[in-house]
This record gives C-alpha cells, sequence and structure tokens, in this order.
C-alpha cells in the first residue's frame, strides 16, 4: 500500500455475511458496498413494555449508517 492512507477493499457478500451472523434473526438487514464506502440499514420491530390504552404494543425501529476502513501508514 502506498500514501498516508489507504482504503482497504471490503467484500460485499463477506461483508453482509458477517454482518448476518451478529444480528438477531428478526433483525432486517440492507447493506451495500459502494466504492469503498458501506451502507447499512437495520430494521426491528421492538415489543413495548408498556402502552397506554389504543397504543400499539409494538413500535419498528431503524437505524442506518455509513464506513469506510482505512489504513494509516506509520510516520
Amino acid at each position: 500500500m502506498s500514501g498516508v492512507d489507504s482504503d482497504v477493499p471490503i467484500d460485499p457478500v463477506e461483508a453482509q455475511r458477517l454482518a448476518a451472523a451478529a444480528l438477531p434473526a428478526d433483525t432486517a438487514l440492507q447493506l451495500r458496498v459502494n466504492d469503498g464506502t458501506v451502507y447499512v440499514r437495520l430494521e426491528r420491530t421492538y415489543a413495548l413494555p408498556i402502552t397506554p390504552p389504543g397504543w400499539r404494543d409494538s413500535a419498528r425501529i431503524a437505524a442506518e449508517s455509513t464506513a469506510q476502513l482505512r489504513v494509516a501508514q506509520g510516520p
């Protein structure tokens, strides 16, 4: 690798497999790799422990994130 910082190539299939293995089975995972950036979206239904009368007893929670993996060259 050359330069001050070097991008680390990411295998999208392997990234999907590793991410799915770390999540509960009821979590929806969307993962894509584009030009060295990983985009992740997670969704899961969460049962609410207490709900007022007339309210739903669950909520759908979603989270999105992006990341890049870089290796910095030492001084």
